[in-house]
């Protein structure tokens, strides 16, 4: 059956019959089911070894290497590598451990010598000017002087308004002002800087006397001869030799070890509490002698234990001896003192007078009291008997 261009189809279907709804079965294809890929294998796997190409055909003939082509390698970074943990048990790692890390050098090392060079500079400026311009005296102030004005002390120190106190020497300027007053004992200078000096003195004080070829000195607490003046209430240093006794000067024997007995003796009495001392006799210095208010002697020997001696005979001056007595106490073993009475040179002795002499003990125990005799009353003398007048005759 032929159709012309422009004709329709002919419905060849009737309707009713099944072509009309459904489609045709037969026309549809099946379809496609995707294609089954199979699975990866784990990136961890190992893949397996590479055989090489085995040669076919001809084995005279070598095998056809494949062609490599340059492919572009794409731009991956290189991996940071992780720090290598070091292992002492591992060969060589002894040296290692032993070789010291290596420091970065110090780029401002070149400038060290510049501030050590300024540092310098600075100094040497600060040294000139503290001894040219700075520092200068300004004030000078005095204490501790009562029997000298403070413009004399000043003068005797040597310092004067615009001296520099870095070239001030505090113990020369001292020595010049004990040197130069004789009632000064010590003195003290010292810098208080920027502008100022500042001077102490201790003034001299009447401490006993010393007569020697008919001269009599006054010397101070430290020694040192302060005047030429009667004793007057003063204690009295005999048999002393000294070198010099002029005034100003320090006191000195010429007898070696008698320098320093009056001072120890006069030190160790003021321990003691004994007062009163009236002389004190060096003429052998192995047998001193002390003599308290004119009337007790005590004979101490030798220097060595002064203390404990005059607390011995303090103890037996205020406990066991009169107010009146005259003794002498021999005090070379303080645990047995002997004693001796003297005559009153204030009454006069009798022929049948005798001095009596007796031993304390001093121990722990209380000591007895030691009687000493009492002194004879002089007896009086009588007074003759005047003849009476004789009565004249009466003339006759």
């Amino acid at each position: 059956m032929l159709f012309k261009r422009g004709s329709k189809k002919p419905n060849n279907t009737k309707p009713g019959s099944p072509r009309s709804t459904a489609p045709q079965k037969a026309m549809q294809k099946p379809a496609q089911k995707p294609p089954v890929q199979p699975d990866r294998p784990p990136r961890n796997m190992q893949k397996p070894p590479v055989q090489p190409n085995k040669p076919q055909g001809n084995p005279q003939r070598p095998p056809v290497q494949p062609v490599q082509q340059n492919k572009p390698q794409p731009n991956r970074q290189k991996p940071v590598q992780k720090p290598v943990r070091f292992n002492k048990h591992l060969p060589g790692a002894a040296d290692k451990a032993k070789q010291k890390p290596v420091r970065k050098k110090f780029r401002g090392g070149n400038y060290a010598l510049y501030y050590v060079l300024g540092v310098i500079v600075l100094i040497i400026a600060f040294v000139i000017l503290a001894n040219t311009v700075l520092f200068k005296c300004r004030t000078i102030s005095v204490s501790g002087n009562d029997n000298y004005d403070s413009d004399e002390i000043i003068l005797a120190s040597g310092i004067n308004i615009g001296d520099n106190l870095v070239k001030l020497k505090p113990s020369k300027a001292a020595d010049s002002i004990v040197s130069s007053l004789a009632y000064i004992d010590a003195a003290t200078v010292k810098k208080s800087y920027p502008t100022k000096i500042n001077i102490t003195v201790t003034e001299a004080e009447k401490y006993y006397c010393v007569v020697a070829d008919g001269t009599t000195a006054a010397v101070s607490r430290r020694g040192k001869i302060i005047e030429h003046c009667e004793a007057g209430k003063l204690p009295i240093v005999k048999g002393y030799e000294p070198e010099t006794l002029e005034v100003g000067a320090w006191l000195a024997s010429k007898t070696d070890g008698k320098s320093d007995i009056p001072a120890e003796v006069f030190a160790a009495a003021e321990k003691a509490g004994l007062k009163n001392i009236t002389v004190v006799d060096v003429s052998d210095k192995f047998n001193i002698e002390v003599i308290v208010e004119d009337r007790v002697i005590l004979k101490l020997g030798t220097s060595d234990d002064v203390v404990s001696k005059l607390l011995v005979a303090v103890e037996i001056i205020e406990n066991q001896l009169g107010e009146t007595e005259y003794v002498t106490l021999i005090l070379t073993n303080p645990e047995k003192v002997p004693a001796q009475t003297n005559p009153n040179p204030n009454k006069p002795v009798s022929s049948s007078s005798k001095p009596a002499s007796s031993t304390t003990t001093t121990s722990s125990e209380a000591p007895e009291t030691p009687e000493y005799p009492e002194d004879p009353e002089p007896e009086e003398p009588e007074e003759p008997e005047s003849p009476e007048p004789e009565e004249p005759e009466a003339p006759e």
